[in-house]
């Protein structure tokens, strides 16, 4: 079992929409059971799972409930048997002490920014908790707007920030069915609404990230 937190100091940055559709990614073709834990008190993922439940929607990923912390999730695995392939972490921002232990426990830690001064000045806690505690964890430029060209900017400039800072090649673009799914409780690779083409590219976006992960993971591809 392999736990991935997804973090961040700042609020806004696509993380729950980035666990979710990371989380879906991970379960297809896999042999065992994916789960994700909701530790932000906001309830976003818990609220995604809920309409995707009600809708009928796929049984994977599987929600981990009563949940609050990092602790309570790592506690509850170990209770049931670490019956997943991987267990995906969705924390609060702002709370540098949850962050740091949601690092401690995870075998990768992604950290989403936005294309935008302030989203990098703030993912500066992040990453250097991660520097601090010395574990495995990549920067992903998130929810960019591709005809602004400032994704590849914020790429440059923490990569080239004086620090060895692993920064994913994969850019994860703004786009509408990553928006538009998860009203119904669902990602982009499953949503039928909508741009065929803008369903691949957002699909694609979440598949490369994701083959990046496996790979920083030490997992073959």
């Amino acid at each position: 079992m392999k736990l991935v937190a997804i973090a961040n100091s700042k609020g806004g940055v696509g993380k729950t929409t980035l666990t979710t559709s990371l989380a879906v990614q991970a379960s297809e073709g896999g042999t065992r059971p994916i789960a994700v834990v909701d530790t932000d008190p906001t309830g976003s993922l818990r609220e995604w799972y809920g309409r995707r439940h009600n809708s009928g929607g796929p049984e994977q990923p599987e929600l981990l409930t009563g949940c609050d912390t990092v602790a309570d999730a790592v506690d509850r695995t170990i209770a049931v048997g670490q019956i997943w392939d991987y267990v995906f972490i969705d924390t609060a921002p702002g709370a540098a002490s949850e962050i740091r232990e949601a690092m401690e426990a995870a075998d990768i830690t992604i950290i989403p920014i936005r294309p935008s001064s302030y989203d990098i000045m703030a993912s500066e806690t992040a990453v250097g908790i991660a520097d601090e505690l010395g574990v495995n964890y990549l920067v992903v430029v998130n929810d960019a707007v591709a005809s602004d060209g400032l994704h590849a900017e914020a790429q440059e400039f923490v990569a080239g920030s004086g620090q060895t800072i692993p920064v994913a090649k994969t850019v994860v673009m703004h786009r509408k069915p990553h928006i538009t799914a998860a009203l119904s409780g669902r990602v982009a690779r499953e949503f039928r609404g909508g741009s065929q083409q803008s369903r691949a590219l957002a699909a694609k976006d979440i598949a490369d990230l994701w083959a990046e992960i496996r790979q920083a993971l030490g997992e073959p591809s």
